[in-house]
Parts: structure tokens; C-alpha cells; sequence
């Protein structure tokens, strides 16, 4: 998979130089999509009248996403054969006549500040349009899919990512001793609060699907900013709030792989949702005692947890205990009048009696205090499902990977919270743009197994 950012040997091979990224963000429907949303300025105050329409603006920011920076984008834009480009598509497709020269630099960066407050209307908008393109690209196709184990397509992948500040913190510290006025940044550690790396940053939380392991052929869903702020809930917090979202506009989003940020109580809130969702098994959950249960073999037997799994407890001809996995026959929800769902799952004990235990935290546990998403998984480490599905995680650390490589020097290329959602809107944009494009080619193909020959010189 090659980098968005300045040509990867996999950009190469597919063709995907800047230039060519920049045409397909130029021909995405996206923008006079976002553009018709963006409220109008009002004519009769002050100011000079705008030359260029919003959708010029919004091209803009989605060739950002490629170029990594104003000055490179902007110089793409100026160029007479590519401008010529835009203003011909613009005739034709958006129904608009351009002017004859592009917007200066000065005027890109003026109407980007004016864009900046509607960046959380334009990420709705733009999530909407994302949701229809997976669609039409195979993805949250609603049907008889099994919920507790979902297609590719069907499952969400998830993570936050800190782009860099623009000014390194070294920097900042000797302008502000200089007596300079910086705007306010987050602090953040990436890879764990107690001990992860710090970063200055605003934090960005993104959200991704693909069909299958095709290059390029990741579509990203949202962007949503998280709060440094206490009250929020962290990351995991923010991650289910946008999960409830994306839920309420596609019913086929049927799962989920996130990192170990996402604890019992944001598991048991997708389990309610309907969503089959995965994340790491903590380290330090070891063999806790669940209840003592009386079997239909006459025996009672007593139930243990231990690393995500329902156990019980045998022992060796020495006297020593060890942990018997009980084995799942059968996993499955049911709907309740609310709309929410419960989880079931059916063992198979020791003695070869079945016995169904509730898979999402019932109200009997929050009164024991029992947090029994955290301590029983829908699907534990050990299982096949979890192994063959969780690697695609590395989807949304490449997409995270993919945004931090292509800004300029690494870094955050603005330094408002405001303005770094367009960017990073824009990043999202252009690589959706992509993604259609690759689609397109492989639909002309008619093969969607191995990368069709005819990708390279596609579109």
C-alpha cells in the first residue's frame, strides 16, 4: 500500500503520482456536495466580494491532502494547464463559469479562516457522502449478514492519531520567553496516558471501512475532534459517541476493531447497539470467579473468567487447578422493544451439559459490581475470529500514518483546531477520491480478486 503523501514505490506502480491524485479529487462529487451546505455570506456588509465559489475552496483543501502543503497546493492550482482543467470541469459539472486566474494564496487563506467555523457542519455532510460511496463500493450493505461475525465490509475500523504542532515545542518555548503569542495547543501521549510518548497537538479521531485487501481502496467515514478537556470520557469516550452515530445512519455497520482504549463499558455499549466490537484482552485479567450454577447434569458447577473466556476449573493427578475454556456452541443477540440488543452465548460445560450465559453487562451485574463486557469478550483472543479479524485494525494506523506523512515536514500545517479539521477533512476527501477511482477502474475490469493490469493506466 502506498503513502498519500509524495510517492511511494506502490504510488509509482499504480500511477499515483501527485498530479494524478489531485485530477481525481478535482472530479470528486464531494465537493459541490459540501459546497451547497456552507451558508451564504451576506452580501450587503462590508468586505470585498469573493471572485471564487466555496467550491474552489473546498478543491483546495481536498489537493492539501495530497500536496501536504499551502504553497505546493496552491502552485498546482495556478498552474495555466491545470487551472484550465478545473474551470473546464467546473463548467461541466458543477454548472459554474470560473475566472480566468485562480485564487492568490492570500485569498486561499482567507476563505479557509471564513471555512473554518462550519468544519463540524461540512464532517456531517461529508460523513453522509462517504456512508453512500462504501455503499455503492460494497461496504454497510445491510442483508443477512451474521452479526456476531460480520463481513470486512461490514466492520468499522477505528483510532485517534495528534498530528504534530506546526512549531516544535523547542520553538515554542523560546518564542513564548520572547514574549510571542502562540495559540493554545492539547498535550497528549500517544500509546497510554501513564506512559506513552508526548505530543502537542490537537487529537483527531478517524474513523475507516474496505470491501477487501485492495490497494487503496480504504474509504474514510469520519473525523471528529476529541476534547483534551475532562468530561468527555477520553478517546474511547468520544469513539462510542460517533459509533452511536454512524449506527443510527447505516444499519450495516456491524462491527468493530479498536485498541485497548475501549474497555468494558465502551464494549457493552456496542454489544447494545448491535455492533460486534474487538479490542485487546488487558494483561492483567487474570482468573476471577464468576458464580456457582446448578447444572441439568445434577452437579453444580462453578464458573470462572479468565482472559476474555468463560472457564472452568479442572484438576491434575498432582492437586494442582488449570483452566478448561469453555467451549462456544452457539452466539447470537436478540432485539428488545428499545431497539438496543443482548447478547447470549451457549457453552459447553465439562459434564457436556449446555448452559447460556449473557454476553453484554445485565443489570444483576452493575449491582455486583461485576463488569462482565470487560471480563467475557463476544469474541476472546484466542479465538479464530478474533485472530483472522483484528489485524485490520492496521487500516486506520495506516490511514493515521498516511495523514502524518503527507503534511509537510510531518507536521501540522495550520495551528487552529478550526482550521486543522478542514485539513485533515481534506486529507479524508482526497483519499475517498482515490479509493472511487480505484473502484472504478477495477469495475471497468471486472475483476476484483487481483489488481487488474488496466489500474495503472485507469482513469
Amino acid at each position: 500500500m502506498g503513502k498519500l503523501g509524495h510517492g511511494s514505490p506502490a504510488d509509482k506502480e499504480y500511477g499515483w503520482t501527485p498530479h494524478r491524485r489531485s485530477l481525481a479529487a478535482l472530479r470528486s462529487p464531494y465537493i459541490p456536495e459540501m459546497a451547497a451546505i456552507i451558508p451564504k455570506r451576506d452580501g450587503s456588509k462590508a468586505g470585498r466580494p469573493n471572485h471564487h465559489p466555496d467550491h474552489v475552496y473546498l478543491l483546495v483543501l481536498a489537493i492539501l491532502g495530497i500536496h501536504g502543503s499551502h504553497r505546493s497546493a496552491i502552485a498546482w492550482l495556478r498552474e495555466d494547464t491545470n487551472w484550465y482543467k478545473v474551470r473546464s470541469h467546473a463548467r461541466r459539472f458543477w454548472d459554474i463559469e470560473l475566472a480566468t486566474t485562480p485564487p492568490k494564496r492570500s485569498t486561499v487563506t482567507y476563505n479557509l479562516d471564513r471555512l473554518s467555523p462550519y468544519a463540524d457542519l461540512l464532517s456531517d455532510k461529508f460523513t453522509l457522502l462517504a456512508i453512500e460511496q462504501a455503499q455503492k463500493q460494497g461496504c454497510l450493505i445491510e442483508g443477512p449478514e451474521t452479526m456476531s461475525k460480520p463481513k470486512r465490509g461490514n466492520i468499522l475500523v477505528a483510532d485517534g492519531t495528534v498530528p504534530k504542532t506546526r512549531i516544535t515545542e523547542t520553538t515554542r518555548k523560546r518564542l513564548i520567553e520572547k514574549g510571542v503569542k502562540l495559540p493554545e495547543v492539547d498535550e497528549h501521549r500517544e500509546g497510554g496516558e501513564d506512559k506513552g510518548v508526548r505530543v502537542l497537538g490537537f487529537k483527531e479521531l478517524l474513523v475507516a471501512v474496505r470491501p477487501d485487501a485492495f490497494p487503496n481502496s480504504r474509504i474514510i467515514l469520519s473525523r471528529t475532534h476529541v476534547p483534551k478537556e475532562k468530561g468527555y470520557g477520553g478517546e474511547a469516550g468520544i469513539a462510542v459517541r460517533e459509533m452511536e452515530k454512524l449506527r443510527k445512519l447505516t444499519k450495516g455497520f456491524l462491527g468493530l476493531r479498536y485498541d485497548g482504549a475501549m474497555t468494558g463499558m465502551h464494549l457493552d455499549a456496542m454489544l447494545k447497539l448491535g455492533v460486534s466490537a474487538i479490542s485487546p484482552v488487558p494483561k492483567d485479567n487474570i482468573q476471577r470467579m464468576l458464580y456457582d450454577i446448578d447444572c441439568t447434569c445434577g452437579n453444580q458447577h462453578t464458573l470462572h473468567t479468565e482472559g476474555g473466556e468463560f472457564v472452568e476449573l479442572d484438576v491434575l493427578d498432582t492437586g494442582k487447578t488449570y483452566s478448561v475454556p469453555c467451549k462456544r456452541v452457539e452466539q447470537y443477540s436478540r432485539k428488545n422493544a428499545d431497539g438496543t440488543h443482548r447478547w447470549y452465548a451457549k457453552l459447553l460445560l465439562m459434564c457436556g451439559e449446555h448452559r447460556t450465559e449473557r454476553l453484554d453487562t445485565t443489570a444483576a451485574d452493575k449491582k455486583l459490581g461485576f463488569n462482565r463486557a470487560h471480563h467475557v469478550r463476544l469474541h476472546p483472543p484466542e479465538s479464530q475470529y478474533y485472530k483472522d479479524t483484528y489485524g485490520y485494525r492496521a487500516d486506520i494506523e495506516s490511514v493515521n500514518n498516511n495523514l502524518d506523512s503527507t503534511l509537510y515536514r510531518h507536521r501540522m500545517i495550520t495551528d487552529t483546531k478550526g482550521r486543522q479539521a478542514l485539513v485533515v477533512l481534506g486529507f479524508a476527501m482526497a483519499r475517498n477520491a482515490i479509493s472511487a477511482e480505484v473502484y472504478a477502474a477495477r469495475l471497468k475490469a471486472g475483476h476484483f480478486s487481483d489488481p487488474p493490469k488496466e489500474l495503472a493506466s485507469a482513469a
